[in-house]
């Protein structure tokens, strides 16, 4: 039986919370619902 290899993940550079937020008010309408991003704004804000 042969030991198996781990995965190779890539990641991505994490977002700063300003950039994520940006993003998230950038995309509204268009990625994400208009409503959803209003209510998530507002409680995480």
């Amino acid at each position: 039986m042969s030991k198996k290899q781990p995965s190779v993940i890539s990641y991505r550079i994490v977002w700063s919370r300003e950039e994520a937020l940006e993003h998230i008010k950038k995309e509204s309408g268009k990625h994400f619902d208009p409503e959803v991003v209003k209510v998530f704004l507002q409680e995480i804000v």
